[in-house]
């Protein structure tokens, strides 16, 4: 029989057996687990209870994936994709919960093709797909998304900006201000600027919409006027936005209000005879005694191979952080190693320049050599420890060995950041470096 009660080992307020007067928890024998060998509280068949939780669920794993009946190949391909994401880490009875639901759902509706982040987003809100646990965190269509991001189909999340893009256009058509968002996405898709640069100009022209509809009711395009730009330029100035935010913005807007003048919803172009000041380029470099702290750093055999080897292709070789991201390795002997640098496609008019960027190092000086080495040997202690379900040997490895997909680039400032702070006794971000190389 149990009874509510205090427990006389923990001193909690719980069930406890009548006469023993000690909860479950409590009366379970303390040992060695035979899987982990942690020294604890043992459950079931000589096991602690992470690893007995761990032997369940991949136990009911195997039988959701023998019981799953796919409403397409597709939707297979990305139920298994979810199960090699979640085996590679501790397993709890969660992920057995969300299995279930995932493959409930993907035995009911075949999902469409994922071509973007925009589209791992749609299906993340259409499907409720977190853990039980109370919190909006671990979706599934996340983790599909992430080992896209592996496989190579997708571009990593950081460098995607589809999502952003679509959601601005969202917010410029509530503003109702008298223009088909579609055809302003299909204008600038056709300009061939990248994504990001879609979505600065995009930011710009919600800016001024937006700021319109606060201090104007009901503004639109047949409402705007010259006079009412040069005045929401004074308010960005007021705001303490720099010369050159005020002048990209301006830009910005000349060119949408060409663009309108040209399909002849308007008949003049209020930004045309509107002019900013010209900010002066301004280069920021290390100064020389931090170039000695930063070189000295860069030749200590004792400081971290990985950090000092990133330094020196920054400030040597002018390496950017996508850069680095990017890269990959190819062995060429077991001392020797060539950088290859994927860059996103690069062009000027109708005139491409995507040569293969493929950088080895070389032996002189003798520095350089031994810091070649010591990473060398760091990298490949890493990369055997990484889990290599889709192998691709990355310059920048994930130092929780668990996929070998591009880092976050917060993640790669963190480790420049603390090398710079050891260097010099402050944080260095990556663009002086690299722009003192250039200088």
């Amino acid at each position: 029989m149990s009874r509510k009660g205090f427990c006389k080992t923990c001193r909690k307020n719980r069930w406890v057996t009548s006469g023993k007067e000690v909860c479950r928890p409590c009366s379970y024998p303390v040992g060695t687990c035979l899987q982990c060998s942690y020294y604890g509280k043992i459950y079931v068949d000589d096991l602690c209870y992470c690893c007995y939780q761990y032997r369940q669920v991949a136990t009911k794993l195997k039988t959701i994936e023998e019981n799953f009946q796919s409403k397409s190949k597709y939707n297979r391909d990305l139920f298994q994709l979810y199960l090699t994401y979640i085996r590679r880490y501790r397993l709890s009875y969660f992920h057995a919960t969300q299995a279930s639901r995932l493959a409930a759902i993907l035995e009911q509706h075949c999902w469409p093709t994922i071509n973007c982040w925009n589209d791992i987003y749609t299906l993340s809100k259409k499907y409720d797909l977190d853990h039980a646990n109370g919190k909006d965190n671990g979706c599934a269509v996340l983790k599909i998304g992430y080992m896209l991001v592996e496989l190579g189909v997708l571009t990593p999340k950081d460098e995607d900006f589809s999502h952003h893009i679509a959601t601005k256009l969202c917010q410029l058509a509530e503003l109702k201000i008298g223009l088909a968002t579609t055809d302003l996405a299909d204008w600038l898709k056709r300009s061939g600027r990248r994504d990001a640069t879609i979505l600065n100009n995009l930011c710009y022209i919600h800016h001024y919409f937006e700021w319109g509809n606060q201090v104007y009711p009901r503004l639109d395009l047949l409402t705007v006027h010259e006079s009412k730009i040069i005045e929401f330029v004074g308010y960005l100035a007021f705001q303490g936005y720099k010369p050159s935010q005020q002048r990209n913005h301006l830009q910005v807007l000349r060119r949408f209000f060409s663009r309108l003048c040209y399909l002849k919803k308007i008949d003049v172009n209020p930004c045309e005879k509107i002019q900013t000041n010209k900010t002066h380029a301004k280069i920021n470099i290390v100064t020389e005694t931090e170039i000695k702290l930063l070189y000295a750093y860069i030749r200590c055999v004792s400081s971290p191979p990985e950090e000092a080897f990133y330094l020196a292709l920054i400030l040597f070789f002018g390496f950017k952080t996508e850069d680095l991201l990017r890269a990959t390795i190819e062995l060429s002997s077991e001392q020797r190693f060539k950088i290859v640098i994927h860059q996103s496609p690069r062009s000027y008019g109708n005139h491409y320049y995507n040569r293969e960027q493929v950088l080895e190092l070389p032996k002189k000086p003798e520095w350089l050599e031994r810091l070649q080495h010591r990473f060398l040997k760091r990298w490949q202690h890493e990369y055997s420890q990484t889990t290599q379900t889709y192998p691709s040997q990355r310059l920048v490895l994930p130092r929780n060995h668990h996929y070998t997909r591009p880092l976050n680039q917060h993640t790669l400032l963190k480790r420049i950041y603390a090398a710079t702070t050891v260097a010099t006794g402050h944080k260095i971000t990556p663009k002086i470096p690299r722009q003192t190389c250039g200088h």
